[in-house]
């Protein structure tokens, strides 16, 4: 699509190249489709498959989670994606609106990931001071709800 538009833009003027805006405009969009493909590719060529776990013993991806922060009663639930989470929605699998989904390559999901209930962590982000998390459940996600 682009070549054809390309070729259209350069057979409608007899200036140069160079002062051929929309041409270069075209080769420009050409180099953006060109670059966002090779990330595709590479994500693809490195994809595996990832097996959601039927056990909630340690928290791994694809379990929901609930924490309470610095010791608070309030509990906050999350879902634990794989390390995109631009896909998956509360409604496209199941889960209550109440719960934030997040990805395991954040600085929260690295420092839940593997826990197990009733495990302490502490979680530390550059701009803000600690937080003393506690886990309080685990839970798996079944097929249904992602189906």
């Amino acid at each position: 699509m682009l070549g054809k538009l390309l070729g259209e833009a350069m057979t409608e003027s007899s200036e140069t190249f160079h002062d051929n805006a929309p041409a270069e405009a075209i080769r420009d969009e050409s180099g953006l489709v060109l670059s966002q493909f090779n990330v595709i590719n590479k994500v693809l060529r490195n994809a595996g498959k990832i097996e959601y776990p039927t056990e909630s013993s340690c928290l791994a991806i694809g379990n929901t989670v609930s924490v309470t922060f610095n010791g608070s009663p309030i509990v906050a639930n999350f879902f634990v994606t794989g390390y995109t989470r631009q896909v998956v929605t509360n409604n496209l699998i199941g889960l209550s609106q109440d719960t934030e989904i997040i990805s395991a390559g954040t600085p929260l999901g690295l420092c839940l990931l593997e826990k197990k209930v009733g495990d302490e962590v502490k979680l530390e982000l550059p701009s803000r001071r600690p937080q003393d998390l506690t886990i309080v459940g685990i839970g798996a996600v079944t097929l249904n709800e992602l189906v």
